[in-house]
């Protein structure tokens, strides 16, 4: 048998793990993708919000034009309603009437209404067509508005910029 001479041999190299820093180019390349993909779709969240309030403030705007005052408080109690049930579910809202609607009203946006527009937004749906109500369309369409304003979360800047239009 030929005998083979091992003698020059040298032992096992086993190379180093690799680290974790510096990055593939291909790691950087997905790290910047997935920062870019976040900052779109958080725009696009953001612009969808916002579109959704404008959408308020121009039905809004619809509501202004109804001349009579029960139509008016019975069409902007509607709006708060729909704008409630689509913050937080039909489950909380539909049940509330009169004085817990005037309550949930109140804790959810302030005290930007006075405690009669209060009473008559909650008591217009179920007065008499013949019913008298005595008050400002126009100050209840502004506290309206900026009762849509902050549920909505915008800041006065928005609302004296956008007042206008």
């Amino acid at each position: 048998m030929n005998s083979i001479d091992l003698s020059g041999l040298k032992g096992l190299h086993i190379p180093q793990q690799p680290d974790v820093f510096p990055l593939a180019y291909g790691w950087w390349l997905a790290l910047i993708i997935g920062f870019l993909f976040a900052v779109i779709l958080f725009f696009l969240i953001v612009s969808f919000w916002q579109s959704r309030c404008n959408l308020v403030l121009k039905e809004l705007r619809q509501i202004k034009k109804v001349k009579d005052t029960r139509r008016l408080l019975i069409e902007l109690n509607d709006l708060a309603k729909r704008l409630a049930i689509c913050k937080l579910g039909r489950e909380k809202i539909a049940l509330l009437y009169g004085q817990k609607w005037i309550d949930f009203l109140i804790s959810k946006i302030g005290q930007v209404f006075s405690e009669a527009e209060l009473n008559l937004l909650a008591s217009a749906p179920y007065m008499p067509e013949e019913a008298e109500t005595s008050v400002d369309s126009n100050l209840l369409y502004q506290n309206t508005r900026k009762a849509v304003l902050k549920l909505f979360k915008r800041g006065k800047h928005e609302y004296k910029s956008r007042k206008h239009k």
